[in-house]
């Protein structure tokens, strides 16, 4: 059974209704420390298998009227003597409880994320705010980023030349680019402007330097435009499209259940690195027609990666914690979808040109 610290720092008078909430969602452990100088309290929460979101949802609605208050999550790496978790199914109480608490919008939002969460389609996910932290960090496009995207370009680079599978592989592993348009996708998907803002800089400074540095490589190295793998890249069939989808959504599914280890088999399966890498070499080159194929795999691919993973995010009820909150990004997020939908179809409707071009 997976546990987490949950620490709770705020002004003194809120520990019994912290306490009590606590225990309705059946937390395993509650304790509430002394009051310290500045007239705060920390109260320590030991939740294994509770609706954490839920609960952390009603514990933001009774603080956030107050100053100085402070919500740390925290995973536990072991306990002794172990807890044994039965069946492993979630808490009942916590759920209900956390249903009876809240009214409005806001109690049919938590009572249809737990029918979700009995059938298993939410299971043992993460929270939105540890998620934020986890996804967030994909966007900073700083030396690390700038450094990671240059050597994945050279690696790609070399492996489409010398069509050496092994080497593509490598490139698309290295390669930053899947974080930044996971961001995008999950700051659309909780109306988190900032963060879709910081993802799409991210990842026009990533795809920019990577076009660019390809474009550069056929001045200085001989280029075997024959190379399979490098032509596999100018070519783009309907499967590609079913592959970015699937993709997309086991990327998002990867990073909400915390299996970090599968987002290897996305970056592998769904290629941004090789076809920004060919459309560079193929433009530098003056072959406009696998260029522009190079391109529109490309395209296909980050469509499908936002818009899949889009809306695997908000299949698994990840959304806004307010009503207000969700009305407000309720037509950006649906503007958000048309656009990635618009552009795919346009996309799909391209290879059938291709396809039906002579030759």
């Amino acid at each position: 059974m997976a546990l987490f610290w949950i620490d709770v720092l705020a002004a003194d008078g809120h520990d019994e209704t912290v306490r009590h909430l606590a225990e309705g969602f059946g937390a395993t452990e509650v304790i509430v420390g002394a009051c310290a100088e500045d007239g705060r309290r920390t109260i320590r929460i030991l939740a294994g298998e509770i609706d954490r979101q839920a609960f952390l949802d009603q514990l933001q609605a009774i603080l956030q009227a107050t100053e100085g208050w402070r919500i740390v999550v925290s995973p536990v790496e072991a306990v002794i003597p172990r807890q044994d978790s039965g069946d492993g199914s979630p808490a009942d109480g916590g759920t209900e409880a956390g249903g009876a608490g809240a009214s409005g919008a806001g109690d049919r939002e938590n009572e249809a994320e737990a029918r979700l969460r009995r059938a298993g389609v939410l299971g043992d996910r993460l929270t939105r705010e540890e998620l934020y932290e986890d996804i967030a960090a994909g966007t900073h496009a700083g030396r690390t980023f700038i450094a990671l995207t240059i050597l994945s370009t050279l690696v790609a680079a070399v492996g489409l030349e010398s069509a050496n599978t092994a080497i593509v592989i490598g490139a698309m592993v290295i390669a930053p680019l899947l974080g930044p348009n996971l961001a995008f996708a999950f700051g659309s998907a909780i109306g988190d402007r900032h963060l879709m803002a910081r993802a799409m800089r991210a990842n026009l400074i990533g795809l920019t330097l990577t076009v660019a540095i390809s474009m550069a490589i056929p001045h200085l190295v001989t280029i075997d435009m024959s190379s399979p793998e490098l032509l596999a890249r100018t070519e783009v069939g309907y499967a590609d499209v079913l592959l970015a989808l699937a993709s997309g959504a086991a990327a998002a599914l990867s990073v909400t259940s915390s299996l970090s280890g599968a987002l290897v088999g996305v970056m592998v399966a769904v290629a941004l690195m090789p076809p920004a890498v060919a459309f560079g070499m193929m433009l530098s080159l003056g072959a406009i027609g696998p260029a522009m194929g190079a391109l529109t795999l490309l395209g296909i691919n980050v469509a499908s990666l936002n818009l899949a993973a889009n809306l695997a995010f908000l299949l698994q009820g990840l959304r806004p914690r307010t009503w207000n909150e969700r009305r407000e990004a309720r037509q950006p997020l649906i503007l958000n979808l048309a656009v990635w939908l618009v552009l795919l179809v346009v996309l799909v409707g391209l290879i059938g040109v291709r396809a039906a071009e002579p030759g």
